[in-house]
Protein backbone atom coordinates (compact mmCIF):
# COMPACT_ATOMS: atom_id res chain seq x y z
CA UNK A 1 0.00 0.00 0.00
CA UNK A 2 2.78 2.44 0.85
CA UNK A 3 5.23 1.56 -1.91
CA UNK A 4 3.30 -0.14 -4.73
CA UNK A 5 3.23 1.58 -8.12
CA UNK A 6 0.12 -0.31 -9.26
CA UNK A 7 -2.94 -1.28 -7.21
CA UNK A 8 -5.54 -3.72 -8.57
CA UNK A 9 -8.92 -3.50 -6.83
CA UNK A 10 -11.00 -6.68 -7.07
CA UNK A 11 -14.49 -5.21 -7.41
CA UNK A 12 -17.42 -7.20 -6.06
CA UNK A 13 -20.29 -6.66 -3.60
CA UNK A 14 -17.99 -7.70 -0.76
CA UNK A 15 -15.51 -5.01 -1.79
CA UNK A 16 -18.15 -2.28 -1.88
CA UNK A 17 -19.64 -3.05 1.53
CA UNK A 18 -16.35 -3.50 3.43
CA UNK A 19 -15.93 -0.67 5.98
CA UNK A 20 -12.18 -1.36 6.23
CA UNK A 21 -11.67 -1.00 2.48
CA UNK A 22 -13.89 2.07 2.29
CA UNK A 23 -12.40 3.78 5.34
CA UNK A 24 -8.73 2.71 5.43
CA UNK A 25 -7.52 1.43 2.09
CA UNK A 26 -9.28 3.35 -0.67
CA UNK A 27 -8.55 6.90 0.65
CA UNK A 28 -4.83 6.11 0.90
CA UNK A 29 -4.71 4.72 -2.62
CA UNK A 30 -6.64 7.64 -4.10
CA UNK A 31 -4.34 10.09 -2.34
CA UNK A 32 -1.27 8.35 -3.75
CA UNK A 33 -2.96 8.22 -7.17
CA UNK A 34 -3.39 11.99 -7.12
CA UNK A 35 -0.04 12.93 -5.60
CA UNK A 36 2.32 10.23 -6.88
CA UNK A 37 0.70 8.94 -10.06
CA UNK A 38 0.07 5.46 -8.71
CA UNK A 39 -2.01 3.46 -11.19
CA UNK A 40 -5.26 2.27 -9.57
CA UNK A 41 -7.05 -0.35 -11.66
CA UNK A 42 -10.54 -1.58 -10.70
CA UNK A 43 -10.93 -5.17 -11.90
CA UNK A 44 -14.60 -6.24 -12.09
CA UNK A 45 -14.79 -9.72 -10.61
CA UNK A 46 -18.52 -10.17 -9.92
CA UNK A 47 -21.65 -8.13 -10.76
CA UNK A 48 -22.34 -5.29 -8.31
CA UNK A 49 -23.64 -1.72 -8.24
CA UNK A 50 -20.23 -0.15 -8.77
CA UNK A 51 -21.60 2.75 -10.87
CA UNK A 52 -23.21 4.16 -7.71
CA UNK A 53 -19.75 4.84 -6.24
CA UNK A 54 -18.58 8.22 -7.68
CA UNK A 55 -14.83 7.68 -7.34
CA UNK A 56 -15.10 4.18 -8.82
CA UNK A 57 -17.22 5.31 -11.76
CA UNK A 58 -14.61 7.98 -12.52
CA UNK A 59 -11.77 5.47 -12.98
CA UNK A 60 -11.51 3.28 -16.07
CA UNK A 61 -11.96 -0.29 -14.91
CA UNK A 62 -10.97 -3.59 -16.51
CA UNK A 63 -12.27 -5.30 -18.55
CA UNK A 64 -13.03 -2.12 -20.43
CA UNK A 65 -16.57 -3.24 -21.32
CA UNK A 66 -17.17 -3.73 -17.55
CA UNK A 67 -18.41 -7.30 -18.01
CA UNK A 68 -17.25 -9.03 -14.80
CA UNK A 69 -14.78 -11.88 -15.04
CA UNK A 70 -17.34 -14.22 -13.51
CA UNK A 71 -19.51 -13.74 -16.58
CA UNK A 72 -16.86 -14.63 -19.15
CA UNK A 73 -15.61 -17.84 -20.67
CA UNK A 74 -12.27 -19.32 -19.67
CA UNK A 75 -10.66 -18.02 -22.84
CA UNK A 76 -12.10 -14.55 -22.43
CA UNK A 77 -10.85 -14.38 -18.85
CA UNK A 78 -7.41 -15.49 -20.03
CA UNK A 79 -7.31 -12.77 -22.69
CA UNK A 80 -8.60 -10.07 -20.32
CA UNK A 81 -5.96 -10.89 -17.73
CA UNK A 82 -3.19 -11.05 -20.34
CA UNK A 83 -4.15 -7.56 -21.54
CA UNK A 84 -4.03 -6.35 -17.95
CA UNK A 85 -0.53 -7.81 -17.48
CA UNK A 86 0.74 -6.04 -20.61
CA UNK A 87 -0.90 -2.76 -19.61
CA UNK A 88 0.78 -2.89 -16.20
CA UNK A 89 4.12 -3.68 -17.83
CA UNK A 90 3.88 -0.68 -20.16
CA UNK A 91 2.96 1.59 -17.25
CA UNK A 92 5.84 0.39 -15.08
CA UNK A 93 8.31 0.67 -17.91
CA UNK A 94 7.27 4.27 -18.55
CA UNK A 95 7.94 5.05 -14.88
CA UNK A 96 11.10 2.95 -14.68
CA UNK A 97 13.04 3.13 -17.96
CA UNK A 98 15.76 0.87 -16.53
CA UNK A 99 13.33 -1.91 -15.71
CA UNK A 100 14.62 -5.17 -17.26
CA UNK A 101 13.10 -5.94 -20.65
CA UNK A 102 10.65 -7.44 -21.12
CA UNK A 103 8.53 -8.31 -18.11
CA UNK A 104 6.70 -11.05 -20.04
CA UNK A 105 9.53 -12.28 -22.25
CA UNK A 106 9.55 -15.71 -20.60
CA UNK A 107 6.12 -16.99 -21.55
CA UNK A 108 4.10 -20.04 -22.21
CA UNK A 109 3.47 -20.71 -25.93
CA UNK A 110 0.54 -18.66 -27.17
CA UNK A 111 -2.67 -20.62 -27.72
CA UNK A 112 -5.38 -19.89 -30.27
CA UNK A 113 -8.31 -18.07 -28.76
CA UNK A 114 -11.67 -19.71 -29.44
CA UNK A 115 -13.19 -16.24 -29.62
CA UNK A 116 -11.39 -15.05 -32.71
CA UNK A 117 -8.96 -17.72 -33.83
CA UNK A 118 -5.94 -15.46 -33.23
CA UNK A 119 -3.22 -16.25 -30.69
CA UNK A 120 -4.03 -15.18 -27.17
CA UNK A 121 -1.61 -12.81 -25.44
CA UNK A 122 1.20 -14.78 -23.74
CA UNK A 123 0.97 -15.13 -19.98
CA UNK A 124 3.99 -14.91 -17.65
CA UNK A 125 5.43 -18.15 -16.40
CA UNK A 126 5.83 -18.79 -12.69
CA UNK A 127 9.11 -17.77 -11.05
CA UNK A 128 11.74 -20.50 -10.73
CA UNK A 129 11.68 -22.77 -7.72
CA UNK A 130 13.73 -21.53 -4.74
CA UNK A 131 17.31 -22.66 -5.11
CA UNK A 132 17.15 -23.23 -8.88
CA UNK A 133 20.63 -22.91 -10.39
CA UNK A 134 21.84 -21.09 -13.49
CA UNK A 135 25.34 -20.37 -14.77
CA UNK A 136 26.41 -16.85 -15.69
CA UNK A 137 27.80 -17.18 -19.20
CA UNK A 138 30.51 -14.50 -19.05
CA UNK A 139 32.13 -15.62 -15.80
CA UNK A 140 30.96 -19.17 -15.13
CA UNK A 141 29.55 -18.04 -11.78
CA UNK A 142 26.83 -20.38 -10.53
CA UNK A 143 23.79 -18.50 -9.22
CA UNK A 144 20.86 -19.74 -7.14
CA UNK A 145 17.36 -18.28 -7.09
CA UNK A 146 16.02 -16.49 -4.00
CA UNK A 147 12.28 -15.83 -4.22
CA UNK A 148 10.71 -12.48 -3.45
CA UNK A 149 8.73 -12.03 -0.25
CA UNK A 150 9.06 -11.14 3.42
CA UNK A 151 12.24 -11.95 5.33
CA UNK A 152 13.01 -11.56 9.03
CA UNK A 153 16.42 -9.97 9.58
CA UNK A 154 18.49 -8.95 12.57
CA UNK A 155 19.07 -10.51 15.98
CA UNK A 156 18.82 -9.24 19.51
CA UNK A 157 22.10 -9.16 21.40
CA UNK A 158 24.32 -8.70 18.33
CA UNK A 159 26.07 -5.35 17.95
CA UNK A 160 24.60 -3.27 15.10
CA UNK A 161 22.05 -6.01 14.26
CA UNK A 162 19.01 -5.12 16.36
CA UNK A 163 16.11 -4.86 16.36
CA UNK A 164 14.69 -7.92 14.61
CA UNK A 165 12.61 -6.60 11.72
CA UNK A 166 10.92 -7.61 8.49
CA UNK A 167 11.79 -6.52 4.95
CA UNK A 168 10.13 -7.28 1.65
CA UNK A 169 12.48 -8.19 -1.19
CA UNK A 170 12.06 -8.61 -4.91
CA UNK A 171 13.32 -11.96 -6.26
CA UNK A 172 16.97 -12.28 -7.27
CA UNK A 173 19.77 -14.67 -8.19
CA UNK A 174 22.84 -14.77 -5.95
CA UNK A 175 26.21 -16.45 -6.28
CA UNK A 176 26.23 -19.93 -4.82
CA UNK A 177 29.77 -19.28 -3.57
CA UNK A 178 32.09 -16.26 -3.44
CA UNK A 179 33.95 -15.20 -6.58
CA UNK A 180 37.03 -17.38 -7.09
CA UNK A 181 40.55 -16.53 -8.22
CA UNK A 182 39.80 -18.30 -11.51
CA UNK A 183 36.79 -16.10 -12.15
CA UNK A 184 38.58 -12.93 -11.07
CA UNK A 185 41.41 -13.78 -13.49
CA UNK A 186 38.92 -13.42 -16.36
CA UNK A 187 38.35 -9.83 -15.26
CA UNK A 188 42.09 -9.13 -15.02
CA UNK A 189 42.70 -10.58 -18.48
CA UNK A 190 39.97 -8.38 -19.95
CA UNK A 191 41.24 -5.30 -18.08
CA UNK A 192 45.05 -5.23 -18.31
CA UNK A 193 45.27 -1.95 -16.38
CA UNK A 194 43.46 -3.35 -13.35
CA UNK A 195 45.70 -4.00 -10.37
CA UNK A 196 46.14 -7.55 -9.17
CA UNK A 197 44.73 -8.12 -5.68
CA UNK A 198 46.93 -8.41 -2.64
CA UNK A 199 47.81 -12.07 -2.03
CA UNK A 200 47.51 -12.79 -5.78
CA UNK A 201 50.98 -14.34 -5.65
CA UNK A 202 50.61 -15.79 -2.16
CA UNK A 203 50.45 -19.59 -2.43
CA UNK A 204 48.22 -19.76 0.65
CA UNK A 205 45.45 -17.81 -1.11
CA UNK A 206 45.91 -17.94 -4.90
CA UNK A 207 44.64 -21.38 -5.95
CA UNK A 208 41.99 -21.25 -8.71
CA UNK A 209 39.15 -22.57 -6.52
CA UNK A 210 39.97 -20.41 -3.51
CA UNK A 211 37.90 -17.24 -3.09
CA UNK A 212 39.62 -14.11 -4.33
CA UNK A 213 40.86 -11.97 -1.41
CA UNK A 214 42.82 -8.74 -1.14
CA UNK A 215 40.23 -6.81 -3.17
CA UNK A 216 38.90 -3.46 -2.03
CA UNK A 217 35.21 -2.59 -2.21
CA UNK A 218 35.87 -0.51 -5.33
CA UNK A 219 37.66 -3.42 -7.01
CA UNK A 220 34.76 -5.73 -6.20
CA UNK A 221 32.43 -3.14 -7.74
CA UNK A 222 34.64 -2.93 -10.85
CA UNK A 223 34.42 -6.70 -11.31
CA UNK A 224 30.62 -6.58 -11.00
CA UNK A 225 30.33 -3.77 -13.56
CA UNK A 226 32.50 -5.70 -16.02
CA UNK A 227 30.48 -8.87 -15.45
CA UNK A 228 27.13 -6.98 -15.64
CA UNK A 229 26.30 -8.19 -12.15
CA UNK A 230 25.93 -6.45 -8.78
CA UNK A 231 27.08 -6.67 -5.22
CA UNK A 232 24.19 -7.76 -2.99
CA UNK A 233 22.66 -5.38 -0.50
CA UNK A 234 22.94 -6.32 3.16
CA UNK A 235 19.26 -7.29 3.16
CA UNK A 236 19.65 -9.53 0.11
CA UNK A 237 22.78 -11.15 1.52
CA UNK A 238 21.16 -11.90 4.88
CA UNK A 239 17.90 -13.12 3.30
CA UNK A 240 19.85 -15.59 1.16
CA UNK A 241 21.67 -16.82 4.27
CA UNK A 242 18.64 -17.12 6.56
CA UNK A 243 15.64 -17.91 4.35
CA UNK A 244 12.12 -17.34 5.60
CA UNK A 245 12.50 -19.08 8.96
CA UNK A 246 14.95 -16.56 10.45
CA UNK A 247 17.51 -19.24 11.28
CA UNK A 248 20.61 -18.24 13.20
CA UNK A 249 23.19 -19.74 10.83
CA UNK A 250 22.87 -20.58 7.12
CA UNK A 251 22.54 -24.31 7.92
CA UNK A 252 20.06 -23.82 10.79
CA UNK A 253 20.41 -23.27 14.52
CA UNK A 254 23.03 -25.91 15.33
CA UNK A 255 26.24 -24.46 16.77
CA UNK A 256 29.11 -24.10 14.24
CA UNK A 257 31.56 -26.95 13.81
CA UNK A 258 34.42 -27.78 11.47
CA UNK A 259 31.86 -29.70 9.39
CA UNK A 260 29.89 -26.51 8.72
CA UNK A 261 32.57 -23.93 7.97
CA UNK A 262 36.21 -22.87 7.95
CA UNK A 263 36.65 -20.61 11.00
CA UNK A 264 38.67 -20.08 14.17
CA UNK A 265 42.03 -20.26 12.34
CA UNK A 266 41.70 -24.04 12.29
CA UNK A 267 43.22 -24.20 8.79
CA UNK A 268 45.11 -20.90 8.81
CA UNK A 269 43.97 -19.86 5.33
CA UNK A 270 40.99 -19.94 2.99
CA UNK A 271 39.66 -23.24 1.69
CA UNK A 272 38.39 -23.92 -1.85
CA UNK A 273 34.85 -22.57 -2.18
CA UNK A 274 32.10 -25.06 -1.38
CA UNK A 275 34.38 -27.25 0.74
CA UNK A 276 31.78 -27.45 3.55
CA UNK A 277 28.52 -28.75 2.04
CA UNK A 278 26.96 -29.18 5.52
CA UNK A 279 27.07 -25.39 5.80
CA UNK A 280 24.61 -24.98 2.93
CA UNK A 281 22.03 -22.23 3.27
CA UNK A 282 18.27 -22.50 2.70
CA UNK A 283 18.53 -21.72 -1.03
CA UNK A 284 21.74 -23.61 -1.73
CA UNK A 285 24.40 -20.98 -1.03
CA UNK A 286 27.69 -22.10 0.52
CA UNK A 287 30.35 -20.28 2.55
CA UNK A 288 28.03 -17.59 3.92
CA UNK A 289 29.66 -18.31 7.27
CA UNK A 290 33.41 -18.77 7.50
CA UNK A 291 36.13 -18.85 4.83
CA UNK A 292 35.78 -15.19 3.71
CA UNK A 293 33.57 -12.32 4.77
CA UNK A 294 31.94 -10.50 1.84
CA UNK A 295 31.47 -6.92 0.66
CA UNK A 296 27.93 -5.55 0.26
CA UNK A 297 26.93 -2.50 -1.76
CA UNK A 298 25.32 -0.42 1.02
CA UNK A 299 26.96 2.53 2.73
CA UNK A 300 27.88 1.56 6.29
CA UNK A 301 25.54 2.76 9.03
CA UNK A 302 25.75 1.00 12.40
CA UNK A 303 22.18 2.14 13.13
CA UNK A 304 20.74 0.92 9.82
CA UNK A 305 18.57 -1.76 11.43
CA UNK A 306 17.28 0.68 14.04
CA UNK A 307 16.20 3.09 11.31
CA UNK A 308 14.66 0.56 8.96
CA UNK A 309 11.25 -0.21 10.45
CA UNK A 310 9.00 -3.03 9.26
CA UNK A 311 8.13 -4.09 5.70
CA UNK A 312 10.74 -1.95 4.00
CA UNK A 313 10.85 -2.77 0.27
CA UNK A 314 14.29 -3.70 -1.16
CA UNK A 315 16.23 -1.58 1.37
CA UNK A 316 19.69 -0.27 0.51
CA UNK A 317 21.52 2.13 2.83
CA UNK A 318 22.70 5.17 0.85
CA UNK A 319 23.62 7.54 3.70
CA UNK A 320 26.20 7.01 6.40
CA UNK A 321 29.98 6.70 6.60
CA UNK A 322 31.10 6.56 2.97
CA UNK A 323 34.56 5.52 4.09
CA UNK A 324 33.15 2.17 5.14
CA UNK A 325 31.05 -0.54 3.53
CA UNK A 326 29.40 -3.54 5.19
CA UNK A 327 31.11 -6.91 5.13
CA UNK A 328 28.83 -9.83 5.94
CA UNK A 329 29.55 -13.35 7.02
CA UNK A 330 32.67 -14.33 8.90
CA UNK A 331 36.08 -15.54 7.74
CA UNK A 332 38.64 -18.28 8.25
CA UNK A 333 39.99 -16.78 11.46
CA UNK A 334 36.69 -15.56 12.97
CA UNK A 335 35.52 -16.73 16.39
CA UNK A 336 32.35 -18.81 16.48
CA UNK A 337 30.55 -15.87 18.14
CA UNK A 338 30.70 -14.01 14.82
CA UNK A 339 29.34 -16.81 12.64
CA UNK A 340 25.66 -15.79 12.97
CA UNK A 341 24.14 -14.75 9.65
CA UNK A 342 22.80 -11.53 11.23
CA UNK A 343 26.27 -10.40 12.36
CA UNK A 344 27.17 -7.02 10.88
CA UNK A 345 30.50 -5.25 10.64
CA UNK A 346 32.31 -3.08 8.11
CA UNK A 347 35.57 -2.53 6.26
CA UNK A 348 37.14 0.67 5.00
CA UNK A 349 36.58 0.98 1.26
CA UNK A 350 40.30 1.08 0.54
CA UNK A 351 41.10 -1.76 2.94
CA UNK A 352 42.32 -4.94 1.31
CA UNK A 353 41.58 -7.03 4.35
CA UNK A 354 44.58 -9.26 5.12
CA UNK A 355 43.20 -12.16 3.12
CA UNK A 356 39.90 -12.23 4.98
CA UNK A 357 37.32 -10.48 2.73
CA UNK A 358 36.01 -11.42 -0.70
CA UNK A 359 32.63 -10.99 -2.38
CA UNK A 360 29.84 -12.77 -4.19
CA UNK A 361 27.67 -11.42 -6.99
CA UNK A 362 23.95 -10.88 -7.52
CA UNK A 363 21.76 -10.82 -10.62
CA UNK A 364 18.31 -9.21 -10.47
CA UNK A 365 15.50 -11.53 -11.50
CA UNK A 366 14.39 -11.21 -15.15
CA UNK A 367 17.88 -10.23 -16.30
CA UNK A 368 19.56 -12.63 -18.68
CA UNK A 369 22.05 -15.00 -17.01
Amino acid sequence: MESAEVAILLISKDFLVSPFIRRDEVPKLLERRQNEGVRVIPLFVRPCAWKAIPWLAAIQGRPKDAIPLSGGTEHRIENDLAELVLEIHEFLQARNPRMPQPLVSETRPARLSKLGGSPAQPLPIRPPKPGKKIVHEKTGIELVFVPGGEYTLGAEGLANASPVHVVRLSPFWIGKVPVTNKQYALFLNANPKAEKPDFWRDSSFNKPRQPVVGVSWAEAQAFCRWAELQLPSEAQWEAAARGTDGRRFPWGNEEPSSQHANFGSAIGRTMPVGAHPLGQGPFGTLDQAGNVAEWCKDVWDHEAYQKRGFYKLDPVVTKGDYRGRPVRGSDWCSHALFMAAAFRTFGMTSYQNAGRVGFRCLLPFRSKP
